[in-house]
């Protein structure tokens, strides 16, 4: 039944109003700290999805609640239960956000959420890391990259072979010429 009101929370997550937004990370706490394990398991990956992104609002007090959650016995329980899947999806967020943020306040509570996953484990975090390093890649490399993948597509094979058209600008010529 929680899963169900945790899909509903995320589904209709507000996306304009920081105050609003505020409002849903203060009732999606509570409706964590009643909801069992077992069903958090069930929304786990949009659930911290929709964290990380309020990790990296620029809306300091969003960034700075969605962080406050950690501090929360029961959801900081389930984060080390489930950390293997956790710390992948809001890896990314939490990078951005050391680096980025504009508060002091938002880059410290984030360090120190980054300092308690390197505790919990420490092999899962530098394997994270590093996955997070290989996959961001500079924006030449991605354009080269994604040119490779259209040259080897079924579509474009099509295209350079004619894709069944069977005219050429030298064959309509001799049609014209013959017709």
């Amino acid at each position: 039944m929680s899963s169900t009101v945790i899909g509903g929370m995320l589904k209709f997550w507000p996306a304009t109003s920081c105050q609003k937004e505020l409002l849903f990370l203060n009732e999606l706490e509570e409706v964590l700290e009643l909801t069992g394990s077992a069903q958090l398991e069930k929304v786990i990956e949009p659930l911290f999805k929709r964290i990380g992104q309020a990790i990296c609002s620029n809306h300091f007090q969003v960034a700075e609640r969605a962080l406050f959650l950690w501090n929360n016995d029961i959801i900081a329980t389930f984060t080390s239960d489930h950390k293997d899947k956790i710390l992948p999806i809001i890896y990314p967020a939490l990078q951005k956000n050391c680096s980025k943020h504009w508060n002091s306040t938002v880059s410290s509570l984030t360090l120190n959420i980054i300092r308690i996953f390197k505790q919990m484990d420490s092999e899962l975090y530098e394997k994270v890391s590093k996955e997070y390093k290989q996959n961001k890649q500079d924006p030449e490399q991605k354009k080269i990259s994604q040119r490779k993948k259209m040259a080897k597509s079924p579509r474009t094979e099509r295209c350079e072979r004619g894709s069944g058209v069977q005219d050429t600008s030298e064959q309509f010529k001799e049609r014209r010429t013959q017709g």
